[in-house]
């Protein structure tokens, strides 16, 4: 019974190991500067979304859709 027990935790364990990656890289918030009326209404340039709210430790991929050297 012992035996049983430790295999399920070492599954459990490999399957946990998994999927944390995996879930972690495709919840990174993400944001694009861009530029012209047509993307930003009156302004030469916005961000978009205009928030974000992200957890401590988060992190925040920046796409630059402007042209604009950074």
């Amino acid at each position: 019974m012992r035996r049983d027990v430790v295999r399920a935790v070492c599954a459990l364990a490999v399957t946990i190991a998994a999927v944390l990656p995996a879930t972690a890289g495709a919840s990174s918030p993400q944001v694009e500067i861009k530029a012209g009326r047509a993307a930003c209404g009156a302004a030469a340039y916005c961000i978009s979304p205009a928030t974000l709210t992200v957890p401590a430790g988060a992190t925040v991929l920046w796409h630059n859709l402007t042209g604009a050297p950074l």
